[in-house]
């Protein structure tokens, strides 16, 4: 996909709820989750947990979103103009983890 000899040439990755530093809590944002719980614990300021916790994320490390960047940009099936997605897979609960 990256050489040119095609033509112009697209992948799309959909990102959801990514993670990992620099991040700085932004209130109203479920992507936002991990910095605002770590600051929260840090500043010894109770966890608040939206709606009890009991929400499902699939948090995913910007290290792995820069990875899998890189593989759509350089996968055979990615250059037919498909999408796919780049989540972690391991469904996680906030209410859970106490």
């Amino acid at each position: 996909m990256l050489d040119g000899s095609t033509g112009p040439e697209h992948a799309i990755v959909r990102y959801f709820s990514v993670y990992g530093e620099p991040q700085v809590p932004k209130p109203g944002s479920h992507s936002w989750m991990v910095p605002w719980m770590a600051m929260s614990a840090h500043t010894g300021r109770p966890i608040r947990l939206n709606g009890g916790g009991t929400q499902v994320r699939d948090m995913v490390h910007v290290e792995d979103i820069a990875r899998a960047t890189i593989l759509a940009l350089v996968a055979e099936r990615m250059a037919a103009g498909r999408s796919t997605s780049a989540p972690a897979c391991r469904p996680w609960c906030a209410a859970s983890a106490s």
